[in-house]
């Protein structure tokens, strides 16, 4: 979560909505939201064919810095 992935995800989500297939999005809810607000990218609740399984919130973290509780939301 304190890498590229988060902001990847928040650009890709217009156009994954326009595909019909159905995603699943395996992360943290937080984390798209702070990245969110970090970025300005905006953060779309996912609706239609895009889900979101909420399976890990590392909690307080900063982009771009390695730290435990980012590596165990990798694994």
């Amino acid at each position: 979560p304190a890498g590229i992935g988060p902001e990847i995800l928040l650009k890709s989500i217009p156009y994954l909505k326009e595909l019909k297939a159905q995603f699943f999005i395996y992360g943290s809810e937080n984390v798209l939201r702070k990245t969110s607000k970090t970025t300005g990218i905006a953060y779309e609740n996912l609706k239609g064919n895009i889900f979101l399984i909420d399976v890990f919130d590392p909690g307080n973290f900063e982009f771009g810095r390695e730290a435990r509780n980012t590596g165990k939301a990798q694994i």
